[in-house]
């Protein structure tokens, strides 16, 4: 519809400005137009927001410059035109004095040296030549300011506020755009030094946008752009966009900071609502994947009820186990904050709670001795390293003690320069020398083998104290 307008005002011969979107960006810009009168043709020109006003001020100075120098011309032309036409008028009135003196003497052949006719032409026509040239100029400057004056109203009218900062904390300032009233502040509260602009910024982002300034400065960047707070005059906190260019001298020290804010706030809010959404659709899946791996270790208990073998019974406690072990991850997902990592210290906790009450071991003959560190782990990570710590374990408690024997079951769980260690021990029966762990068919062998090469790590066996595995890896993201 704006384009629309645009393309009738050039029809009448209007010019004028629209705000619209840039086809080939999908950025908003300001498009200005003027009609061409000897033809059906128009000017246009598109300027992003941001930058329409970037130059504008030292336009305004050296327009400044250029007027006063012109006013200074204009009266030195003037006076050499006044000087010229007085000084020929005096020769031409010196020549008469000389003609009529000889005349009075009777000296009748004396002529004068002036042509009075082509001199007196000549300087109305060089006059009027001056002062066509010096009224051309004065258009000129005229259209300088009357377009400096359309783009004031149009960045005026726009989200986009300009400002000038002096190279000082806090920001004083320079200039600042007649829209920043759309805040709540006047622009005499700015340019006076009532109000700096880093009053403005929100107390918790001040230090981190001065800080991340001064670095963009000190590492010799031109520009600076910064998502961040600002609280209004009635105390509203709104989010805006800082573009920044970082002006410097011949000797490239800093001069001043030239930049635009535009209000993103509802942005902002927009990204968080979608953020929010996709958490309670995160959440959810976890909720559900849980309470279906549940239903499916529920459905193996029940199975292992119809079978007298205990042989049959173990492997599908086995199973059960290892389904709670990953549902155990997505209940622990489900309840954590970000909902992509989770605490795995209180993960391990639970699991082996679960483990020993799942193959009834008194904990009062086999202790469970827990080194853990708070650490945080992806999904990725957590669901294979959760069903190694449920083989092995499992492993200890089904094979390594016997009715009634004492023992220990140790899990350390660390993380050193970016590489995770964990360690799992048993004090009971030593693991058999007859079997090679990387090679059995025991499946629960198996999966601690293929899991801990999924998650590119390493374990190694050490018989010589009891039975302890070792397992080091680094996680990828």
């Amino acid at each position: 519809p704006q384009i629309g307008i645009a393309a009738d005002d050039i029809r009448n011969g209007v010019g004028g400005h629209i705000d619209t979107i840039d086809p080939a960006t999908s950025k908003e810009v300001v498009m200005f137009y003027e009609p061409i009168e000897t033809g059906n043709y128009a000017i246009v020109l598109v300027v992003p927001p941001e930058e329409m006003f970037a130059g504008v001020s030292s336009i305004r100075s050296d327009l400044v410059s250029i007027y006063l120098f012109s006013i200074l011309f204009m009266g030195l032309m003037a006076f050499i035109i006044a000087s010229s036409f007085t000084n020929r008028i005096d020769e031409i009135v010196a020549d008469f004095k000389k003609i009529s003196g000889a005349a009075i003497r009777g000296d009748l052949d004396a002529r004068a040296n002036t042509d009075v006719e082509i001199d007196l032409n000549l300087i109305p026509k060089g006059l009027n030549e001056i002062l066509d040239a010096l009224t051309t100029y004065s258009k000129e400057l005229q259209n300088s300011y009357e377009l400096i004056r359309k783009m004031e109203a149009a960045v005026n009218s726009s989200r986009v506020v300009v400002f000038w900062w002096k190279n000082a904390e806090d920001y004083p300032v320079e200039f600042v755009s007649d829209n920043i009233t759309q805040y709540g502040y006047s622009l005499e509260e700015f340019t006076s030094g009532k109000v700096l602009y880093g009053n403005i910024i929100h107390p918790e982002d001040r230090k981190i946008v001065w800080d991340e300034l001064q670095a963009c400065a000190d590492e010799g960047k031109k520009n600076f752009h910064k998502d961040y707070r600002i609280v209004t005059k009635n105390g509203d906190i709104r989010w805006i966009h800082e573009d920044t260019s970082i002006q410097r001298d011949e000797e490239e020290n800093i001069t001043y900071f030239q930049g635009t804010i535009l209000d993103i706030t509802e942005r902002v809010e927009a990204e968080e609502s979608l953020k929010a959404m996709e958490d309670i659709r995160t959440k959810e899946i976890h909720h559900r994947i849980k309470n279906n791996l549940q239903v499916v270790s529920g459905m193996l208990y029940l199975e292992s009820l119809k079978f007298k073998y205990q042989e049959v019974v173990d492997s599908f406690r086995d199973s059960e186990n290892r389904v709670r072990s990953i549902a155990l991850i997505h209940e622990k997902l489900y309840q954590s904050k970000d909902l992509v990592s989770l605490d795995f210290a209180d993960y391990i906790e639970t699991l082996t709670d679960h483990l020993f009450h799942s193959y009834n071991v008194d904990q009062k003959n086999v202790k469970l001795v827990l080194n853990v560190e708070d650490v945080f782990l992806g999904m990725d990570t957590a669901v294979p390293l959760g069903i190694i710590i449920n083989e092995l374990t499992s492993n200890a408690l089904q094979h390594a003690f016997g009715k009634g024997e004492k023992g220990e079951i140790e899990i350390d769980f660390k993380k050193v320069n970016e590489v995770f260690t964990l360690i799992i021990i048993n004090t009971g029966e030593p693991f058999p020398e007859d079997i090679d762990f990387k090679n059995t068919e025991s499946l629960g062998l198996q999966l601690v083998t293929n899991l801990t090469s999924q998650i590119d790590g390493e374990i190694k066996l050490d018989k010589t104290n009891g039975t302890k595995f070792k397992i080091t890896f680094r996680e990828n993201r």
